[in-house]
């Protein structure tokens, strides 16, 4: 493996380019088994996108266009839609512009495009009422042509290519040149009315979207056309937007903040890549969107473009040489892209093959390398699986490639403090999941369908499809991620409020033990490690690393191992990026510990690098509950984070994840609390561990006391394990450890059948 260039600021609009090489395998799909082909040399071409000035704006103006399904099923979930509009609003500048179009049998334009400083009484424009059939092809025709014309101009009158030859004036029409332009497609149903066949109204799409546009589909619940809506984004003629499945309306709002959070400066645009060298090589990935519907999943291409490359934004591509050939010396890389301000640009370097076999080898750079054709190749698998839940045993060694890239990155050594290393087993983690939870769940619901495909775009393009349901992280922006938790802040604004006044007032609780007082005071100094703020200012919980799981484990419903790692960790912390960039390394034995089995010389608030009795990173993360004015807030993120660590594939949670994930860590706690921490790696018993488990505790309690099911499944765990001789053995209840958690919800006396 080699580092074949490394070049800062290749030109404007980029901020570094650098390419790796090494020799890897390629899925190659030959009649119905996805194979692994020889080894090949792979060149990964990793691009970043140039920072703008510290003066500029955080993002471009917007222009919005809302292009709302409002047919009769969608009636339940209007309320939602209504105030989701109403926070795009706030959340919009005032130089940015909105439109609202709706459809139904025919499409209502309810607010032209136009600046927000113009909008007059917003909220009764909002108010979105339930017609008949669902016509996408007019709300695309009219929220599309709000798009086409300039900014400030009339609509047009005449036809569109007479009105395409005018001109705005000079002023305006640099505000839309420098403005990005998106549009938002929601609906729950079925094309019933016009167009309503797929490719019909795909092409519809990308003949009339204007320059630049990015489009993002919101399918909503499991009605809606998933092949249509999944594919809708790829016709964007600008960034490809992204395809979010909703499962219910709470989704809506998350969904909105995460799409307006991608929305960024382009300082780098129309960019081509093309590698000379010998005939037989290509880009490795996914065809172009104006590739043939029959076009492989996965394959090799001539050249590779990008429609643009937003400030700070990364992405990866991957070149393979010819297989079954000698490598030449050398190739020469070419690019070409363009800048607003300094126009069309290129850049040209050599590629010295021959370091491939002669240079210093890097583990760590290899395993980039075969991460990244590991992305390509989940989501291709993804996306097969979708359409063909059976074919399963097609990718059972994609999934296998994926764990023992994450054994091999989590055994290199001197690598925790390499913030690649870091993403990458973010990234690993992240396509593990997706991939075993495929490949476990057979079932052939739309729900599973939809959630495929998303996670298959995200993966494909390294972007972000984020709902309430699905929090991922994995190749989101900083922007993006506080934006979506704005907006689902918003959902509780008055909570937020009382959560900061609340008081500990004995008068309100005269029955607390002098222990329990302090225990509340106590709480008040615990604080996110990283934003050193309580719960008043954040919503705080506790961070946690889930192991890794076979696809057999998963298929057996076998629930993964869970640790505590010892930090409290906010909401806003773990979803801007604590869980892919900071590390969690071991102690030293011979460290000094303070009284919550902390190093005692490390600041929390200085260190880039974080400490903890446990040598994992935070993957998962759950809230604490800590009394009612906390959990008004806190609860809104409660379902996400346990369908998280369960599955990803329910989009609707269910109260069974919770009691099997807190079950689950409390009893890895209790473990790592009798067990050595130099075998089992886990926390050991200390003031801070016990009271995490405390936390967990609390909090399967308060889930009780809002699921009822959750009782009732624990009741009949105990009940069975009583009553049923077959569930007193190892193979009926393999894990005593869970039946006591069991035993905490059961209020019933016990009473134990004949011994087995």
């Amino acid at each position: 493996m080699a580092r074949l260039l490394d070049v800062t600021a290749p030109g404007p609009g980029l901020a570094s380019l650098q390419v790796l090489g090494a020799h890897v395998k390629l899925d190659k799909e030959e009649a119905a088994d996805a194979v692994l082909g020889p080894p090949r040399a792979v060149l990964a071409v990793d691009l970043r996108g140039a920072p703008m000035v510290e003066e500029a704006p955080a993002r471009p103006p917007l222009r919005l266009v809302l292009i709302i399904d409002v047919s009769y099923s969608m009636a339940p979930a209007l309320s939602d839609v209504r105030d989701a509009c109403m926070e795009i609003f706030h959340e919009l500048k005032e130089e940015d512009e909105i439109c609202l179009v709706s459809f139904s049998s025919f499409a209502k334009l309810i607010l032209p495009l136009r600046k927000k400083r113009d909008v007059e009484d917003y909220a009764r424009l909002c108010e979105l009422k339930p017609e008949a059939a669902t016509n996408i092809q007019a709300g695309l025709e009219m929220g599309l042509e709000q798009l086409q014309r300039e900014a400030g101009a009339a609509p047009p009158q005449r036809g569109f290519l007479d009105w395409l030859r005018g001109a705005a004036p000079q002023d305006e029409a640099a505000d839309v040149e420098q403005a990005s332009s998106m549009a938002i497609l929601l609906s729950d149903g079925q094309p019933n009315g016009g167009i309503s066949d797929k490719q019909g109204l795909l092409s519809l799409a990308s003949r009339l979207c204007p320059s630049e546009v990015t489009m993002h589909a919101f399918g909503f619940t499991q009605s809606h056309d998933i092949d249509l809506m999944s594919a809708l984004p790829s016709k964007s003629s600008g960034k490809p937007g992204s395809y979010y499945y909703l499962g219910s309306a709470q989704d809506i709002g998350a969904a909105v903040g995460d799409a307006l959070g991608a929305v960024s400066w382009q300082p780098c645009r129309n960019l081509q890549l093309r590698v000379e060298g010998p005939t037989g090589g290509g880009w490795y990935g996914p065809p172009d969107a104006n590739a043939e519907e029959d076009a492989p999943l996965l394959g090799l291409q001539e050249s590779r473009s990008l429609v643009a490359l937003g400030a700070k934004e990364r992405q990866i591509l991957l070149y393979a040489m010819p297989e079954n050939t000698s490598l030449p010396p050398a190739v020469t890389l070419r690019l070409t892209w363009s800048t607003e301000q300094e126009g069309e640009q290129s850049y040209e370097a050599q590629l010295l093959l021959e370091k491939l076999d002669t240079s210093a080898s890097s583990a760590l750079s290899a395993l980039a390398v075969r991460a990244h054709m590991l992305r390509f190749q989940v989501a291709h698998a993804l996306t097969a699986l979708a359409v063909s839940p059976a074919a399963h045993e097609r990718f059972a060694h994609v999934h296998q490639a994926v764990l023992d890239g994450l054994i091999s990155l989590q055994a290199l050594e001197d690598q925790e403090e390499d913030q690649e290393a870091i993403f990458l087993e973010g990234m690993l983690q992240a396509l593990e999941r997706d991939l075993g939870e495929a490949l476990a769940s057979q079932d052939r619901s739309s729900e599973r369908k939809g959630v495929l495909l998303s996670f298959a775009a995200e993966h494909f393009g390294m972007h972000s499809a984020s709902s309430l349901t699905r929090l991922r992280t994995t190749y989101a922006s900083q922007q993006q991620i506080q934006t979506r938790l704005r907006f689902l802040q918003s959902t509780k604004p008055g909570a937020v409020d009382a959560k900061a006044a609340c008081v500990l007032d004995e008068t309100l609780e005269p029955a607390l033990t002098e222990a329990e007082k302090k225990g509340r005071e106590d709480m008040e100094e615990q604080v996110c490690y990283a934003m050193l703020s309580n719960w008043r200012d954040c919503v705080l919980g506790v961070g946690l690393h889930v192991h890794p799981r076979t696809a057999r484990e998963r298929r057996a419903q076998i629930p993964p191992e869970v640790d505590l790692v010892l930090d409290y960790v906010s909401a806003e912390a773990y979803n801007l990026g604590v869980r892919s960039t900071v590390q969690l390394g071991a102690l030293p034995r011979e460290a000094d510990e303070d009284e919550d089995g902390l190093p005692g010389n490390v600041d929390p608030a200085a260190a880039p690098v974080l400490t903890s009795t446990v040598k994992r990173r935070i993957n998962a993360w759950l809230p604490l509950y800590i009394n009612p004015s906390n959990w008004a807030v806190s609860r809104t993120f409660a379902p996400s984070a346990f369908s998280l660590i369960a599955t990803q594939l329910n989009t609707a949670f269910k109260p069974s994840d919770a009691l099997q994930v807190c079950a689950r860590l409390m009893c890895c706690a209790v473990v790592g609390f009798v067990r050595s921490a130099d075998v089992w790696q886990r926390a050991e018993a200390s003031q801070r561990s016990v009271q995490m488990y405390c936390d967990i505790h609390r909090l399967l309690l308060q889930m009780a006391e809002e699921y009822p099911e959750i009782k009732e499944l624990a009741e009949q765990k105990v009940t069975g394990f009583i009553n049923d001789t077959q569930k007193r053995t190892r193979k009926g209840t393999s894990d005593l450890g869970l039946l006591i958690v069991y035993l905490i919800l059961r209020a019933a006396e016990l009473k134990m059948g004949p011994p087995t």
